[in-house]
């Protein structure tokens, strides 16, 4: 695996993430799980686990995801799939104002000019 420990992450990504990861430490107490037991059910070492209870960015969101999953919370991120007014008003700004315009190629025009004779 690539060395990423020293990418830049936004401060705002790396409040969120320590977010999440104190979401799960929280959830996985509530429980009385111990971090071991965790990350066996999850399928990963003790020490991604405490990755993710950290926030660690270098995590993948997949294996954040699934952690969400094993205590229920992922139902959490679905509303990041929902549609949101800015980005629909974005595409609706994008869309051409007229109709695509096809290009006729020379075997096109050939064609045309050759059936009206």
């Amino acid at each position: 695996m690539a060395n990423t420990s020293n990418i830049y992450v936004p401060y705002e990504i790396s409040e969120t993430l320590r977010a999440v990861g104190k979401i799960l430490h929280r959830a996985r107490a509530a429980r009385r799980d111990t971090a071991k037991i965790a990350a066996q059910r999850l399928g990963v070492t003790r020490g991604t686990w405490a990755r993710l209870e950290s926030g660690d960015p270098n995590v993948r969101m997949g294996t954040y995801l699934q952690a969400m999953s094993l205590y229920g919370l992922h139902e959490r991120v679905l509303s990041l799939a929902e549609r949101d007014e800015q980005t629909e008003a974005l595409l609706l700004q994008a869309r051409p104002k007229r109709g695509h315009v096809l290009r006729r190629t020379k075997a096109d025009i050939t064609r045309d000019t050759g059936s009206q004779t």
